[in-house]
């Protein structure tokens, strides 16, 4: 069995949840199923996930405590499951996982599209900034000694910056190997990952994106409970581990409260700010209509595209911002050296 700090990638997972619905429509038992699927898998860990995942079936357990048996599986796909078999909607959920799970596999690839040249950018600017105050800088002190001229200002400072950088480049080199160790610790390790989780629910820079994003599960996985025929109150009761919030969560909460006290589940949704006004008048009408459920994962769907807008529009950012911090760097440096050599000039002619 893999260690339980593996990480099973996006489109792993999205294959899984496919494969796993197809057995479920066909009526084959989970645990003939996923000894079919062993069967015609390569990978010796698949095989080995999966033949664990059979046997917990075999052993009586249902899919959702199997999956959370193996501790392989994102707390998401688990509780979603376990919403479905409640629910008796598995299929749909099984479905709707393997879209997730495709989606988040296509984001993770577009936002690294993003950011590659801009790390790029960081590193050629580190590479030309270290040089020049590293190589070049002193060539032109010496010169300057030459013609008995001290630096002073900035182009004495920029002189200090290079001997430190100098003296400091091994230093920084391993501070790089460490940094890029710390981003595949965050992005392959399960407890990389729910750091990564924390720091992204509360760093000022993507604290309300991470709020639309669990509103968005929250939104998502209502609208499969709601489908059942299920009352609103114990929808609620289902999808509110699915936000994995802590804000959205106490909202849920709250709205809870007010269905208790008789508030229409619309109004309830809308006083919490889970929703706005607009979404709240085509909920209350969907209602009467019976198509509350496909309101509510347009509701999520909105909620996914905008928060997936918002962080392309701030990855683009970078960008001009890293060409400006450049263009400053290597103009104060460059003034730094072209200001005392044009004043020897001037001194000569």
């Amino acid at each position: 069995m893999p260690h339980a700090t593996a990480v099973l990638t996006d489109r792993e997972l999205a294959a899984f949840c496919a494969q796993a619905g197809m057995l479920l429509q066909a009526g084959i038992p989970f645990s003939d199923g996923l000894a079919m699927m062993q069967q015609d898998t390569q990978d010796l860990q698949g095989r080995e996930i999966l033949q664990n995942l059979a046997q917990h079936c075999e052993d009586g357990l249902s899919f959702s405590q199997a999956l959370a048996e193996s501790g392989l599986f994102p707390g998401y796909l688990v509780r979603m499951v376990s919403v479905g078999e409640t629910a008796g909607r598995l299929d749909k959920v099984l479905a709707a996982l393997a879209h997730y799970y495709e989606r988040q596999q296509a984001a993770k690839q577009e936002l690294w599209a993003a950011v590659r040249y801009p790390l790029v950018m960081i590193g050629v600017m580190v590479l030309v900034v270290g040089v020049l105050v590293a190589k070049v800088l002193p060539i032109f002190q010496q010169v300057f000694a030459q013609l008995g001229v001290q630096l002073t200002g900035p182009a004495a400072g920029a002189m200090r910056l290079g001997q430190a950088f100098s003296s400091a480049a091994a230093v920084l080199a391993v501070l790089l190997v460490l940094a890029a160790g710390f981003g595949l610790w965050l992005w392959r390790t399960r407890a990389g990952q729910k750091a990564a989780r924390s720091l992204w629910q509360h760093s000022i820079f993507t604290r309300r994106l991470s709020k639309q994003l669990a509103t968005a599960r929250f939104f998502s996985a209502f609208a499969l409970v709601l489908a059942s025929g299920m009352e609103p109150e114990r929808c609620l009761e289902l999808a509110l581990p699915l936000a994995d919030h802590p804000a959205v969560e106490k909202q849920v909460t709250n709205c809870q409260k007010r269905l208790e006290d008789g508030e229409d589940l619309a109004g309830a949704l809308q006083a919490e700010q889970l929703t706005s006004g607009l979404f709240a008048r085509m909920m209350s009408m969907a209602f009467r209509t019976g198509t509350a459920d496909n309101t509510m994962q347009k509701l999520a769907d909105e909620y996914a595209q905008q928060t997936e807008q918002q962080l392309h529009d701030r990855i683009l950012m970078v960008e001009p911002f890293l060409v400006a911090v450049f263009s400053v760097v290597v103009g104060v440096i460059l003034l730094s050296v072209m200001l005392p050599l044009t004043g020897i000039l001037a001194a000569i002619g």
